[in-house]
Formats: structure tokens, C-alpha cells, sequence
């Protein structure tokens, strides 16, 4: 038996940020790229100027839609709202039918997280990859990034996932390997906003099964700047904005005990927990955002909340720090 376990790799589609190759450190020098990573950064590049909406655009408001469908829980319906005026001023909110409800918002250095819940669930990260959303507080790293043509497609290749784009920069799809199952992220239906071009509508699909339908109803051009949007409820976590922190460390990730009825059941594979880290480095709070089973996710948590890490760092001041991982469980 070896449970291994992986910090993968959960990229933001505008950004392209690469959490395992942050945790272990590795960062590629300007001047070392490997065949195919300029040509993939030219690829990133353009795309950004064609599609990314958080640089080098007017004040908007975009509100979409999206519809999550999960074979062991009831559909979700999810609202979302993006209010930008520039790149330090903006608010992002989730409402799902389910009850939850989730806003962040930076104004100049400060930014603040208010939820109902003590974790982030899984479609929130989905539905960040599937729309314009604020930007996240990780540097792009080009580790493991490659340039590969797929006929009329350019495509970039980095920790597992692959972005397509056609020959005006937009993205058509981003596929990657999830819990040992293959998921393709598809856009379409692109219309202009000022000098970019977005996507109205995106699907993502597990195994040719759509999991998650996502639809920007409208971006619209903000004419009201109102203070309230910024200002913090009394239960936000609050931090100081870092444009280049340095992700945690790990230095001690015990392996969870195999329960006797899993092994008898040849019960293998992964379960994807998200993990809140204090300045300190360590464990606040586990939860199972994406189960394989309760008799191995519970020991999956209680391993993960014993984990030890280097703190985040903002320079020389130490910061909390979300994280998504998996642990996988394997019969040898």
C-alpha cells in the first residue's frame, strides 16, 4: 500500500499559475527556457491581450449564471457577479442555491474573503477556470511549459493540463487529468467587449459528461463607483494584497491509515481536501471537497489536518494560505 500524496495543479486560465511547481520552489530563469516555453509564453501572451478582461480594460460589471450537476448530490444553481474598475479595485460573488455564499473584493492592498463556509467547494474553482475573474494572489511560474500545434490549434502543455487556442488568441478548450477521471473545459459563443473578446458560454465535462454549464448574461460598462462595495463585514479574513508571496512548504505529510474494509473492497484512488493555513503554517481547517469514500475520506482528513508546513511569505512577513490536495490510495 502507498498513499501519495500530490499537490496538483489547478490553473486559472487567465493566469496560468501552477500550485505544485510553486510549493516545491521551482521556477524556471528568464534566460534558461526550454525548447517550446517561449513560444507557449507568446501563445499566453496574446491570449491575454484578446480575452483577459482584468488588464487593459474599461470599469464593468459582468453577472452570469451556472448550473452544477453532481450524480451524488442535488443540481446547484450558482449567480455570480464580477464588479472591476481596475486591477486593485474590484468584488466577486458566488450565491448558490444550496445556501452558499461567498464574496471577495480588493481595494488597493487589502483584500477580504467573506463566506458561510469554512472551505472552498470544488465548483468554485471550476467556475473560476470557465470565467473572467479576478486575479488570484500567485505569480505564473513557466515550469514544464511546452508549445504543441494541433492542427489549426496552438496549444500549451503544463502540469498535466492543455490549453487550445485558435489563430486569434481565443481559447477553444483546456483539458487535464481530475481525480483519475479526464475533463475538458469547451468555450464558445465569443462577443465583444471593448477591445477584448470573452466567451459567453462554457462547459465543463467529465468523462463526455457535462458536469458544469456556465453563461455570462451580461457585461455591461460601470458608471457608478459605490464605497459600500468595498468595505468589509465584520466576519471577512482580511490580508494584505502580495503580488509575489511565496507559497507554504511542506516539511511532515503523514500518510492516513487504509481502513481493513476498503482494502477488502480494492477501494482505491483520490480524494481531493482543501486545506486553510494560518501565518503560522499550520493546519486551520480540512474538509472533503471531493469524496471517494467516507470510510477512506475520513482518514484522509485526519492525516492532512496533522500536516506540518513552512508558512506563506509576503517577503519577510508571514501570510495564511488556501490550498487544494489530493490524497490517492493504492492497492499494490
Amino acid at each position: 500500500m502507498l498513499t501519495a500524496p500530490t499537490l496538483p495543479y489547478y490553473p486559472s486560465t487567465m493566469i496560468g499559475a501552477a500550485i505544485l511547481a510553486l510549493l516545491l520552489g521551482s521556477f524556471f530563469a528568464s534566460s534558461g527556457l526550454a525548447d517550446g516555453t517561449e513560444k507557449a509564453m507568446a501563445v499566453v501572451t496574446a491570449h491575454r491581450s484578446a480575452s483577459d478582461l482584468n488588464f487593459d480594460t474599461q470599469p464593468f460589471k459582468l453577472t452570469a449564471h451556472a448550473t452544477f450537476s453532481n450524480s451524488k448530490k442535488p443540481k446547484t444553481t450558482i449567480q455570480y457577479v464580477y464588479i472591476h474598475l481596475d486591477e486593485k479595485h474590484w468584488r466577486s460573488q458566488v450565491i448558490a442555491d444550496n445556501g452558499y455564499e461567498r464574496v471577495r473584493a480588493r481595494s488597493g492592498e487589502q483584500l477580504w474573503t467573506a463566506s458561510n463556509l469554512p472551505f472552498t467547494p470544488a465548483f468554485i474553482y471550476d467556475l473560476r477556470s470557465g470565467l473572467p475573474s479576478p486575479p488570484e494572489m500567485m505569480p505564473p511560474t513557466l515550469e514544464g511549459l511546452k508549445y504543441k500545434d494541433r492542427g489549426s490549434l496552438r496549444c500549451t502543455q503544463q502540469m498535466g493540463t492543455e490549453q487550445c487556442f485558435d489563430s486569434t488568441s481565443l481559447m477553444q478548450f483546456e483539458k487535464r487529468k481530475m481525480m483519475d477521471e479526464d475533463e475538458i473545459l469547451r468555450f464558445s459563443d465569443y462577443r465583444e467587449f471593448g477591445k477584448k473578446k470573452v466567451a459567453y458560454h462554457a462547459v465543463w465535462q467529465r468523462n463526455d459528461a457535462p458536469f458544469l454549464e456556465i453563461t455570462i448574461d451580461a457585461i455591461e460598462p460601470l458608471t457608478l463607483n459605490d464605497p459600500k462595495w468595498f468595505v468589509s463585514p465584520p466576519a471577512a479574513e482580511q490580508v494584505t494584497w502580495c503580488d509575489t508571496p511565496t507559497p507554504p512548504k511542506p516539511v511532515h505529510t503523514p500518510d492516513p491509515s487504509y481502513p481493513p474494509t476498503a482494502r477488502n473492497d480494492r477501494v482505491q484512488g483520490p480524494v481531493q481536501l482543501f486545506m486553510a493555513l494560518g501565518a503560522d503554517g499550520k493546519v486551520r481547517n480540512v474538509a472533503v471537497i471531493r469524496s471517494l469514500r467516507k470510510d477512506l475520506d475520513d482518514p484522509a482528513a485526519a492525516a492532512a489536518s496533522e500536516w506540518q508546513f513552512q508558512p506563506a511569505m509576503c517577503g519577510a512577513i508571514p501570510m495564511p494560505w488556501d490550498l487544494r490536495v489530493e490524497i490517492n490510495f493504492h492497492l499494490y
